[in-house]
Parts: structure tokens; sequence; C-alpha cells
């Protein structure tokens, strides 16, 4: 069976309306929100041609973030980075006894994390509009090129780029104490390159509280790398581990479980 006619297949088992992908495939959707129906799932609106459906398929389907534990009955999740809510909607509504913390600094994505959140009609998840660095106050995100920019970082990722934004920031500790997070069972981090500030950042009181990690690694500042962050982890009590195919990348995911 050739590569195109299982990548389809994937499609049509994994979306319950899957036609909307295939006309995105054939450049034939339309340049507005549409929405995606998961089989035995939630839905979400993404943006045809930007990487949100990408991003929904690595989460939904292929585990990205659940390769090594999973949200449990009763957990406390953060999510920093939460885009479009991908991974926050999708462990809101196949746990609905968590309670989900979903960051995200970048408006427009912001906006349809909101959207994603009240069409699935999800009390245990909340929506918190901001950026999350080693310092509270405001911070400026340049965004990704193209209309549909899907990404934002604190630092400049596509050099083609000069859109960009203030948004409110917050240490990891002050959402902590915002929220009341006494444990957090759970923390995904996507965060573009902010992951070494935020955890460098971060003090004793915070770290105790956190259980399990899963965050991807962006080396975007000189003299930094995932291994960096490895050894970081390590030193906080944590047994990690980067999967073997990310450990050449300068893009890729660590797992983290407190011993």
């Amino acid at each position: 069976m050739g590569k195109t006619v299982q990548k389809l297949l994937k499609i049509i088992i994994h979306f319950q309306n899957w036609p909307v992908r295939f006309l995105e495939l054939a450049h034939l959707a339309p340049r507005r929100l549409v929405t995606l129906q998961l089989r035995n799932g939630p839905s979400f609106f993404v943006r045809p041609y930007s990487s949100d459906v990408s991003c929904l398929q690595s989460i939904t389907r292929d585990g990205e973030y659940f390769r090594y534990f999973n949200v449990m009955p009763g957990d406390t999740v953060v999510d920093i980075g939460a885009n479009i809510g991908s991974f926050a909607v999708f462990a809101a509504y196949n746990e609905p006894t968590s309670r989900v913390i979903a960051v995200e600094p970048v408006q427009k994505n912001f906006d349809i994390l909101r959207k994603n959140i009240d069409c699935n009609r999800l009390a245990n998840i909340v929506a918190v509009r901001g950026g999350i660095s080693d310092v509270s106050g405001p911070l400026i995100f340049h965004h990704g090129k193209g209309a549909w920019f899907a990404s934002g970082s604190l630092y400049r990722i596509e050099a083609t780029s000069d859109s960009k934004e203030e948004v409110p920031g917050r240490t990891l500790a002050d959402l902590f104490a915002e929220y009341g997070i006494e444990r957090c069972d759970f923390l995904k981090m996507d965060c573009e390159g902010a992951e070494y500030k935020i955890l460098l950042g971060c003090p004793d009181s915070v770290w105790l509280k956190i259980r399990k990690i899963a965050l991807e690694f962006h080396n975007f500042e000189p003299g930094k790398n995932q291994f960096d962050l490895l050894d970081l982890l390590r030193s906080r009590g944590f047994r990690a581990i980067i999967p073997r195919k990310y450990e050449r990348k300068e893009i890729g995911l660590i797992f983290g479980v407190r011993e």
C-alpha cells in the first residue's frame, strides 16, 4: 500500500468529517476557520493551510505528549503554550475529572482556544492569556510568518516576519499561586524556546509540586541545548529521557517523571 493511501486512510480513521481535511490537502478548503470532529473525541476549530491540523494529529492521533504517561483521574494539568488547545482540550475531554490550566500568549491562538473549549462544553479547563518566562511583566512575542501564523515566541523565530505583540507575562510561580496549584500532575510545555528561561527561573517550591513533565525543546539560544534541560530535570529529582530520535535534533521532546 502506497504512503499516500496510508496517509488518507489514517485521516478517514481519525476524523469523522474527513472530507474537510481532504479539501485542505487538495487546496480547496476555504481560508476561514473550519471544524474537524475526532471520532469518539472532541471537535476542533482549525485554520486550513496552517500547522493547526498537523499539530492536532500529532497530539490526538499519534500521542506525541502521551508517549510515556497519560492524564489520570483527578489530575491537575498545566499546559504552557496551549496554542489552539489540541493538548489541553483533548486532555480535559478524555479525563473529565481532571483540572486543566491552558496558557497561551498569542491572541489569535487564544481566541481559537476559547472557541474549542466552548464548543466542547468543557467546564474543567481554564484558559489563561499570557506568556510564561523567568520574570513577571509585559513580554514581546514574535509571530511566525504567514497570514495564518500559528505560533509565537520570545525569539525572532522567522526572519521574514516583523509581526509581534505585547502580552501579559508571569513566572511559573506566579501562575501556580494565582490558580492555587498545589500539585501539578502533568506539566506540558511547548514554549518556542522559552522553556530554558522558565525552568531555570523556577524556584524549589514550584519544582517540588511537579510530578510529570513532557516538554518540547527548541535550540534557539546559542550555548543551550536539550542536554542542558535533561541535566536540569535530573538535578531536580526527575527520571528524564530524550527519545533517541530527538537526540541530534534542534527541536524535539523530553519526558520526565519525579522519582
